[in-house]
């Protein structure tokens, strides 16, 4: 139904405390006054922000059609890829139903058919190696999840947080360092199964399901303890992926973070545009559009140069001419990108593109993965290749993740 009472404030009592949400379905009727800026004073004077209506535009039910169309079982991805093999092996449809298959149309039309190592392949389709069990690779190699069973809200680094904003993603990565976390179904109707981590203790503190509260308590919630901390000046949306929200949801987060004044960046982690490049519509752009006072970004997960094509070339050229830097993050993989001239070209491109390559990871160590870790002194070899074959600005950060740690480990 379409919002047209546009005046209403809505307040929530969330754990004792009031959020005042003000005008969350209107556009701002005058520029924002009196603020400090890092932006260069010659800037034109803000436009208003967008109006974002609950029911969707053409653009919102094509991404949406394309997610609920994904491939989501090992035997359809063999039919499509003319590839029957792959669900022949029962041990591979076991490796399914315990993190199940879900690959976007859109991505699997970059898949050469005809090559049996393909590197998207490989990053999307169940091997029965996830089955080995490999001293040093855990479930949660990054001691997450008790970070997370409160408002799923991860405060590991110095003035700023990261949000779980949505449990859903657009496709299932084999390597993923959250594969283990309650996953929804990106579908129309998701639900979320909560399952016990290594104590036997539930993933979430809440006994109802993400999925079944609504947007506004999401956000409430989750921002509650950003407002009480003047020194959070970053907020991280993550997940899951972010861009799950249909653009309804996800303005209500960025309308909420734009109006906290000591919030002086916020920054969007997802792969969209990589697997479901519609999913960068017009209104999505105007949302992340920056305010003078807060800074948008957004960081796109990208692998291997086969995921770049003409599609993500112009959505993510629309988001950089709104206005919003876009950065990439790269995780090296075995038999994936660990070459130079794959790494090479996979940066060439994206700077070509204007995106700016951010962090090169290393392996998260997520049990059933090992058959894609790159060891570290091979990782810096091929780190020395890259400075000596690319502009400096080409070349991302080598980075570890260690849990408990203040920062990333840069290794090179």
């Amino acid at each position: 139904m379409r919002c047209n009472v546009v005046s209403r404030t809505i307040r929530t009592r969330v754990s004792g405390s009031t959020c005042a949400v003000s005008g969350l379905h209107r556009r701002v009727r005058e520029t924002q006054r009196s603020r400090n800026t890092a932006f260069p004073t010659h800037r034109a004077p803000e436009a208003p922000r967008p109006i974002i209506h609950a029911e969707h535009n053409m653009t919102e039910v094509q991404w949406k059609r394309e997610l609920e169309q994904s491939v989501r079982d090992l035997h359809t991805l063999g039919v499509l890829l003319d590839r029957p093999e792959l669900s022949a092996d029962p041990a591979a449809e076991s490796v399914a139903r315990e993190y199940p298959v879900l690959v976007p149309r859109p991505f699997l039309a970059k898949i050469d058919k005809t090559d049996p190592d393909d590197p998207l392949l490989a990053q999307v389709c169940p091997s029965i190696r996830e089955m080995e069990e490999v001293p040093g690779f855990t479930r949660d190699p990054l001691e997450e999840a008790g970070a997370a069973k409160t408002n799923r809200c991860l405060n590991k680094y110095h003035g700023r947080t990261l949000i779980l904003a949505s449990d859903a993603c657009a496709v299932h990565c084999r390597f993923c360092f959250r594969k283990h976390f309650p996953k929804e179904n990106p579908g129309p109707s998701p639900q979320e199964t909560i399952r016990p981590d290594q104590d036997g203790e539930t993933a979430s503190e809440e006994t109802t399901p993400f999925s079944a509260i609504s947007p506004m308590d999401r956000v409430c919630r989750q921002l509650q303890h950003v407002r009480c901390d003047p020194g959070i000046d970053e907020v991280i949306l993550s997940g899951g992926d972010p861009l799950t929200l249909d653009n309804f949801a996800l303005n209500l987060y960025v309308e909420e973070i734009f109006r906290i004044s000591h919030v002086k960046r916020l920054r969007i982690h997802t792969r969209f545009p990589v697997m479901i490049p519609s999913r960068i519509d017009s209104d999505l752009s105007e949302i992340l559009r920056a305010s003078k006072r807060c800074a948008s970004y957004m960081v796109v997960h990208v692998n291997h140069p086969g995921e770049l094509d003409d599609a993500f070339r112009e959505k993510i050229g629309t988001l950089i001419d709104r206005g919003v830097p876009i950065m990439s993050q790269t995780v090296l993989l075995k038999k994936v990108n660990d070459c130079p001239g794959v790494l090479r070209k996979l940066f060439a491109d994206l700077v070509d593109m204007r995106v700016l390559p951010y962090y090169l990871h290393l392996l998260d160590k997520i049990s059933g993965t090992s058959h894609f870790e790159v060891g570290q002194e091979e990782a810096r070899v091929l780190m020395e290749t890259m400075v000596r074959s690319l502009p400096g600005y080409a070349v991302p950060r080598l980075v570890r993740e260690v849990p408990g740690e203040k920062s990333k480990s840069f290794l090179f």
